[in-house]
């Protein structure tokens, strides 16, 4: 599908609570699948578990079209 949103001050505040850094490494419209890298994490001890890389999968929404009101680079097309 395609990256509809990315609740970037989710993942400041979740970066800030877990003492590390998250890049973006895709824009909103970008055409993903399974395998597509989306995020990067720096490592940090605070990080414990294995359910965190779903928390961050939620701050990014996908969809199976671009979105016009979302992806304003995709309407000046």
């Amino acid at each position: 599908g395609y990256v509809q949103t990315i609740d970037m001050d989710q993942l400041f505040r979740w970066a800030c609570r877990h003492q590390t850094l998250v890049w973006v490494d895709l824009a909103v419209g970008t055409f993903v699948n399974e395998q597509t890298p989306m995020l990067s994490v720096q490592h940090s001890p605070k990080l414990s578990g294995h359910d965190w890389p779903e928390t961050l999968r939620n701050y990014v929404s996908i969809g199976p079209h671009r979105n016009l009101e979302q992806d304003v680079a995709f309407g000046v097309q």
